[in-house]
């Protein structure tokens, strides 16, 4: 076997250092930014709660709605932005004001937007609460799989 087919046929094992000090890289970079736009990629955005985690004001771009949309409030923990964007560049004005000397500008709301999502991420985004809706998920679906069966119960006890 040649070097190039070497080269070719690396075990993934040996991509995997490199790919965690990438990921490392791009999740410390983030950390610096006032301002974080996040969208969706072919289904929806893996980093929302990652970004809703940092102290950086998060401008949501979404088409899909996830598991927690009805528990979370634009304008309070994020920032809604259009899909088309079309709204991106009067929403960043709005928050950092006039292009010269940044007067009109509302820091401080932006600031406090970020505390509250962050602080709503900590508090409700907990492994705990994502096993707690998955639970009461399945249990909805069997009751819906077993609507004719009177001998299913799906009353449960925590331990």
């Amino acid at each position: 076997m040649s070097e190039a087919e070497q080269n070719e046929v690396r075990p993934l094992a040996a991509l995997l250092p490199a790919l965690s000090r990438s990921s490392l890289t791009l999740s410390l970079s983030t950390l610096q930014y006032k301002y974080i736009l996040d969208v969706d990629g072919n289904g929806w955005s893996g980093r929302f709660h990652r970004l809703m985690s940092t102290n950086s004001l998060i401008l949501k771009s979404t088409a899909f709605p996830e598991w927690y949309s009805d528990r979370i409030q634009p304008w309070v923990h994020y920032v809604p932005v259009k899909v088309d964007y079309s709204d991106l560049y009067p929403v960043l004005a709005f928050f950092k004001g006039a292009p010269e000397d940044g007067r009109g500008g509302h820091d401080e709301l932006a600031e406090r937007i970020a505390a509250q999502g962050k602080q709503w991420a900590d508090e409700n985004w907990r492994w705990v609460d994502m096993q707690a809706y998955l639970l009461r998920l399945l249990l909805e679906y069997a009751r819906l799989v077993n609507r004719d069966d009177p001998h299913v119960s799906y009353d449960y006890e925590l331990e």
